[in-house]
This record gives structure tokens, sequence and C-alpha cells, in this order.
């Protein structure tokens, strides 16, 4: 889009602006995760239009207030994982995003190597990963529930996702989850992309 904004010599208004360079700061992780040259001069040239202060409201209010409880419920529901890793297993939620936030956070805690949060959004069991860059978590996701349903990813970011179906009988989503990623041992196979 800010692509078009420069051939056609429109200047965006600084909410657009703020809007395109979020954009870009999320997909690219704040260039942690690559970006090319494009995403590079679009956010040079975006930022002489951008409300600053409204970008730094953003970024600094990632969390909303109704998510606090559960990630009272998180500290209080990790489990230590073989290979440097915590599983977080929330109950239903409406939506991934508040575990894609919450997998998220827990990367920053130093000397966690990757992390699982799992819950239930409609009849699905979601499980998203996310690690430091040590191991192919795209291949972990893969590696531990490739025959529950679709799973895979990417080097820092996975996902999987199965019915609630293809859980045993009488065994509770989180303990499925758990047991597989405390015992399971690993397929050696190149991740399939959800």
């Amino acid at each position: 889009m800010t692509h078009f904004f420069t051939i056609l010599r429109i200047r965006p208004n600084a909410r657009l602006a703020t809007a395109l360079l979020y954009g870009i700061r999320t997909d690219t992780g704040t260039f942690e995760r690559g970006g090319t040259d494009k995403n590079l001069s679009a956010w040079q040239w975006l930022s002489r239009f951008a409300d600053r202060n409204l970008l730094r409201r953003i970024v600094h209010s990632e969390y909303l207030r109704e998510w606090l409880p559960l990630f009272s419920l998180a500290f209080r529901s990790l489990k230590d994982c073989r290979g440097g890793g915590v599983y977080v297993p929330l109950l239903h939620v409406n939506n991934t995003d508040l575990l894609v936030t919450m997998a998220d956070f827990f990367t920053k805690v130093h000397d966690l190597r990757w992390v699982a949060v799992s819950s239930i959004v409609d009849d699905t069991m979601v499980v998203i990963f996310r690690g430091d860059g040590g191991r192919d978590i795209g291949r972990l996701a893969d590696a531990y529930f490739h025959d529950a349903g679709t799973a895979g990813g990417h080097r820092m970011m996975g996902c999987a996702a199965f019915l609630l179906s293809a859980i045993p009988a009488g065994v509770k989503p989180a303990d499925f989850i758990s047991q597989r990623l405390q015992t399971r041992t690993l397929r050696h196979s190149a991740p399939r992309h959800p």
C-alpha cells in the first residue's frame, strides 16, 4: 500500500501512516524477523507522516484489560517441558489473538527456549508455539501434533490445530498436550505449514 502511495505521490494522513508503520513493525517483528529493502524504505517514508506518540501508545498497550485474569491463570498453570520449554494451558478463549500475545509475552522470559500456549477455540484445540530461534519451532509443532491435525510453521513461530475429537475419550485436552510435549519422540520431517 505504501508503494502505491509513493508512486501516486499521495501523502497519507497521520493515522493511516501510523497504522501502516505498526503493520510493518508487526510483520517484521521490528525487523528482528528480517524484512526487505522495500519494508525499510516504506518505514522511512511513513515515519515522516506518522504520529509517533500514537504509535508508542499502540505498541505499549498490547494487552486488553479483560485478558489480565488469563495472564494470572497462565502464571499459575505454567508447566516446564523438555528442552527448556514451557507449556501454558488456558481454558476456552474467543480468538487466537490472545494465545499469540501470551506466547509472544513468554518469549521475553530469560532462559525459556520455547513456549506452547493452548486453548479451545470453538470445537478446536489450538496450540501456538514461539521460540528463541535455537530450534525450528515449526518442525517442533509438526513433530508433536502431525497426527492429530494440522501443524507446522517457521523457525521461530508455529501452530497446531486439531478437533477435540482427536483427543482420546476421558483425557483432558491440557493433559493430552502436556503428555505429548513431555514424552513424545520427535519425528524428523520437514514441517507442514497449516
